[in-house]
C-alpha cells in the first residue's frame, strides 16, 4: 500500500491505543482520577469543532466569487468566523479564562 498504507496504519494504531489508553493510564496512576470527565470534555471539543464547521460550511457556501479573490475572502471569512464561534462556545471554560489571563499578562509585558 506504500505511503498511505502507512498513514491508514499509524492512525489505527493511535485511535486503538495512544488516543484512549494515554489519559486513562495519567487520570489513573498519575492523578488518581477517573479519567471520565477528561473524556467528556474531548467529546465537548469535538462536538463544538463539528458544530463550528458545519457553520462555517454553510456561511461560505453563499459566497459564489471564484478564483483567488473567492479563496481569499472565504478564507478570512472562515478564520474570524470559526474564532468568534470557538470563543463563544468556550469563553466560560477554565481553560479559556486561563490563557485570556496570560494573554493579557504577556501584552501589559509588551508595553
Amino acid at each position: 500500500m506504500g505511503i498511505k498504507g502507512i498513514f491508514i496504519a499509524t492512525i489505527i494504531s493511535k485511535l486503538t491505543t495512544t488516543v484512549w489508553y494515554m489519559p486513562y493510564l495519567i487520570y489513573k496512576k498519575c492523578y488518581n482520577k477517573k479519567p471520565y470527565k477528561f473524556y467528556l470534555k474531548h467529546m465537548y471539543y469535538i462536538i463544538i469543532t463539528i458544530i463550528t464547521y458545519i457553520i462555517c460550511y454553510k456561511i461560505i457556501s453563499f459566497i459564489n466569487i471564484t478564483g483567488l479573490m473567492g479563496l481569499i475572502l472565504k478564507s478570512i471569512t472562515i478564520i474570524i468566523l470559526s474564532n468568534i464561534l470557538l470563543v463563544l462556545f468556550i469563553f466560560k471554560t477554565n481553560e479559556f479564562k486561563e490563557i485570556y489571563i496570560k494573554l493579557k499578562n504577556l501584552i501589559k509585558r509588551v508595553k
